[in-house]
């Protein structure tokens, strides 16, 4: 079973409302993991283990609605062209 059948299988099973919810809780944990490393009270396995929590709910966020894929994208490289734009006059 590929990524995307699995994330939809689990998506159909636990709802949609509930996938939201976990995109938000699992955000909120990455802040924690941030705000804690930062301050050096977790090491780069924990801030890993948070980053890949986020990563798997924003794919699955993909899956739930899929024209966010293409929005994504669009965003995605006009910040990053913006952020070039500014390190390249520097």
């Amino acid at each position: 079973m590929n990524k995307s059948m699995m994330y939809r299988k689990l998506i159909d099973q636990f709802g949609k409302d509930e996938y939201l919810f976990k995109v938000v809780e699992e955000l909120g944990e990455l802040i924690v993991a941030v705000t804690h490393f930062r301050l050096g009270k977790v090491d780069d396995v924990a801030l890993a283990s948070e980053m890949a929590d986020v990563m798997i709910q924003l794919e699955k966020l993909f899956e739930i609605a899929p024209s966010l894929h293409e929005l994504y994208l669009y965003e995605y490289q006009a910040k990053i062209k913006k952020l070039k734009i500014i390190t390249d006059s520097n």
